[in-house]
């Protein structure tokens, strides 16, 4: 007979989603005038509305959107989504960039071992967001930790 081999302690999978949709969207300004790309249709969904509902398929439980240019807009169709599971914060300094907008989420994300990053404007496939959403450990789309976004252990980082 064997050694007794010790249980395995329960993966910490991340359970919360930080979607990034508070940019200007300048490059597309000719085809969102002034809007957030945030609110552009593909496939009948807004890209932030898509973004949010991929994470809550792969079994987050809950969303947080960052919102900064066209804020009121892009956290109106964020109030309509995941039955208090999906909620919209505004990054004052949206225009500094997307690590100032990563900054407005921070009090959502306190205490969270891993979190799943995504921006509003890029379209994964499922079986990518899968492989993300179940990282055991800060990863980027390649595998690796990523460089500074990572801070006090916080982050599954997916951009």
């Amino acid at each position: 007979m064997g050694a007794a081999r010790p249980t395995p302690p329960p993966a910490r999978l991340p359970r919360v989603g930080v979607v990034l949709a508070a940019g200007w969207s300048e490059r597309l300004d000719a085809v969102t005038r002034g809007g957030s790309k945030a609110l552009l249709r593909l496939g009948g969904l807004s890209l932030v509305e898509r973004a949010v509902r991929s994470l809550l398929a792969q079994g987050l439980e809950r969303v947080v959107v960052v919102v900064g240019h066209d804020a009121g807009p892009v956290a109106t169709v964020v109030s309509r989504l995941g039955s208090g599971r999906v909620r919209a914060v505004c990054a004052d300094r949206w225009s500094d960039g997307n690590g100032a907008s990563l900054a407005a989420a921070e009090m959502a994300v306190a205490g969270e071992a891993l979190f799943v990053l995504v921006t509003a404007d890029h379209v994964f496939s499922s079986d990518s967001r899968t492989g993300l959403v179940q990282q055991e450990r800060p990863a980027g789309p390649c595998g690796r930790p990523p460089g500074g976004l990572v801070r006090r252990g916080v982050g599954a980082l997916a951009a």
